[in-house]
């Protein structure tokens, strides 16, 4: 939280060192010996650090109120139920046979006098098992009766399972149109309206030899009908790798492992070839024509303000500009022999680090949504497509911009400053991974103007976002600045 508000400070967000390892009594005493101006405020939120709700309504926020669930478990969380003998009973954390009559507090209670309420926190203790805050809080809430409040949504990401919950409503916001949870939540149904994708993956999933299966999602059921095909697929609740990267602080030791299992699943794919002569037809499609047209699409409905025949400096380095690299970009490609090829490989065709899923405690890697063609071809491409998609991630900092973890500032015309909240160790993780295309013998200046090529080729499918589409534009500009320095 500190890193994240020194890069992103905001003028409302004010963090208060507090002395570690108290109870949440303690933390709020603490808090209020060192900012006793909380007692001027007219009204006052707690809202724990683990909890996250759906937005509370002015009126909410307003009044004395407690956020509130229905009781699903009892042992985890604490409950509270009306009482003949209290104006509360509470069950802090104890396991409960018979839930039916008890609520969950969510961990976000609002206070009209926060003076009395922590003046009664100040003089109560621990009783019968249950935490002197909460003792507090139902003395204070039976002279100010709240509104009980019950969010439409809410996670407690104190707990790996409501994390994978989390994720699993986040994957109702990818491309699909459809998705609903079947078996118990152990597998997922897919549908769509993008029908020649959805059918490109399913036969990529199907097409897969034995020695890519474990890599790849498990199918219990699907329709290929080319009007509405569908898919059931077994889920599996792993982060995605653009998680691990971006958020998690995993060791190296760790990412070696990952990489090790990466590079096993391209070594892999690379032992069926598609052997022909015209492969540089999908070479040239791929490579310049798809971003050609991608950029001229952007350029009929650029809504950014940006130079595109001028250069650009993005953090003090001079870049092409858009329109002359549109031109540098199939000399350069057609020079590092990106443009011909004898055989193509099996290919997973999006191979970013949000379509790959990993169980770092296992070891276990699935590649989910797949693309399953390259140019004219189906489930077979260029290896350096696989290995752009993967360099743009960790070299190219995408997954950073589309997690909106990164800032961009401008000064004058045609000079920006593009940060990412990078920590020391995506550095050594980057070097990690110019080490392993290294060991194979990859041509790094080849894998970055592919990786070159995607950044550009993104841009109108950004349009709704033009703080992404300027930061793409920036990156691929810098890219292609690196190939041709």
């Amino acid at each position: 939280m500190v890193a994240y508000l020194e890069f992103f400070p905001h003028p409302k967000v004010d963090l208060v060192e507090i002395n570690p390892g108290g109870s949440l009594a303690d933390t709020i005493s603490d808090f209020i010996v060192k900012r006793p101006e909380i007692f001027e405020m007219d009204h006052v939120i707690i809202n724990l650090g683990d909890t996250l709700t759906s937005p509370l309504s002015a009126e909410h926020q307003a009044a004395n109120f407690v956020a509130y669930a229905d009781t699903q478990e009892s042992a985890r969380w604490t409950l509270f139920r009306n009482s003949e003998n209290a104006f509360w009973e509470i069950s802090d954390k104890q396991y409960r046979e018979d839930i039916s009559t008890w609520h969950t507090f969510l961990g976000v209670w609002g206070f009209r006098d926060f003076s009395e309420f922590a003046s009664i926190l100040n003089r109560t203790a621990a009783t019968n098992g249950v935490s002197h805050f909460y003792i507090a809080i139902t003395e204070y809430f039976a002279h100010h009766a709240p509104v009980l409040v019950k969010p439409a949504q809410w996670i407690d990401y104190g707990h790996a399972d409501n994390l994978n919950i989390a994720r699993r409503e986040a994957m109702n916001h990818r491309s699909f149109n459809s998705m609903s949870f079947e078996r118990g939540g152990s597998s997922i149904k897919k549908s769509s309206q993008n029908t020649a994708k959805l059918i490109d993956e399913i036969e990529w999933v199907l097409s897969q030899p034995d020695a890519l299966r474990p890599f790849t999602p498990t199918i219990y059921s699907y329709d290929l009908a080319p009007d509405q095909p569908w898919v059931e697929m077994e889920f599996y609740p792993y982060p995605s790798l653009d998680e691990c990267l971006v958020f998690a602080r995993h060791d190296l030791d760790v990412w070696e492992r990952i990489f090790n299992r990466v590079f096993e699943v391209l070594d892999l794919q690379g032992e069926e070839q598609l052997v022909a002569t015209d492969l540089s037809l999908d070479l040239k499609t791929m490579y310049i024509d798809k971003p050609r047209e991608r950029i001229a699409h952007f350029l009929d409905t650029i809504a950014i303000d940006v130079p595109i025949d001028e250069r650009l400096y993005v953090n003090g380095v001079k870049c092409p500009s858009l329109l002359e690299a549109t031109e540098l970009l199939p000399q350069l490609l057609e020079s590092a022999g990106a443009l011909r090829a004898d055989a193509f490989v099996r290919l997973h065709g999006d191979l970013c680090f949000g379509n790959i899923l990993y169980d770092t405690h296992h070891h276990l890697l699935k590649m989910i949504d797949p693309r399953g063609r390259f140019g004219r071809n189906k489930n077979f491409g260029d290896s350096y497509y696989d290995l752009a998609k993967l360099s743009h991630s960790v070299h190219g900092k995408y997954d950073f911009i589309v997690l909106d973890q990164f800032s961009l500032h401008r000064e004058g015309e045609a000079r920006f400053e593009l940060k990412f909240r990078e920590r020391p160790d995506h550095g050594e993780i980057a070097r990690m991974f110019e080490r392993k295309l290294a060991d194979r013998s990859v041509d790094a200046r080849r894998v970055r103007l592919i990786e070159t090529t995607l950044f550009l080729s993104m841009l109108p499918l950004h349009s709704t976002r033009p703080d992404h589409q300027m930061a793409m534009l920036l990156r691929g500009l810098s890219l292609l600045a690196e190939c041709v320095a």
